[in-house]
C-alpha cells in the first residue's frame, strides 16, 4: 500500500468511525449503515469493507455483489415503507472528501416529500 493510500485511510470516516453497532447489514465485501446526515428518513449507505476510492477499483465479483445488495435493499424498502421509489447514487473519487471511500447512497423517496427540496 502506498503512503498516500495509508494517509487517506487514516482520515477516512468509513475506515475509522464505523463500528459493529452501526452496521445494519453486511455481505462479504460491503457494509450497510444509516447515513449520519440523511436526506430522507431511511437514507442508507453501502460502503466497501476495504478502502477503495472509485467504482472502477471493484472486481467483477464485487460489482455483482453490489448490484445484488442494491436490489435487495430496494426490495426491503419498497415492501416495508410507503415510498414512491428509491434513488441510488454513488460517490467516486474525491466527490466530497479528499480521503474518499467509495460508497453508494440508497435514498427512499416518499410521496409528497422530495429530497431535493
Amino acid at each position: 500500500m502506498r503512503r498516500r493510500e495509508r494517509n487517506e485511510m487514516k482520515k477516512c470516516i468509513f475506515c475509522n468511525e464505523i463500528h459493529a453497532e452501526h452496521i445494519l447489514m453486511e455481505t462479504f465485501h460491503f457494509q450497510v449503515v444509516l447515513d449520519i446526515e440523511p436526506i430522507q428518513q431511511g437514507h442508507l449507505l453501502i460502503m466497501t469493507k476495504n478502502h477503495l476510492r472509485h467504482i472502477a477499483e471493484l472486481s467483477e465479483e464485487q460489482l455483482l455483489e453490489l448490484g445484488q445488495l442494491e436490489q435487495r435493499l430496494i426490495g426491503i424498502i419498497e415492501h416495508n415503507f410507503d415510498v414512491l421509489g428509491v434513488t441510488i447514487a454513488q460517490n467516486n473519487g474525491n466527490a466530497m472528501d479528499p480521503a474518499a471511500h467509495f460508497h453508494v447512497h440508497v435514498i427512499p423517496r416518499y410521496y409528497r416529500r422530495w429530497f431535493l427540496e
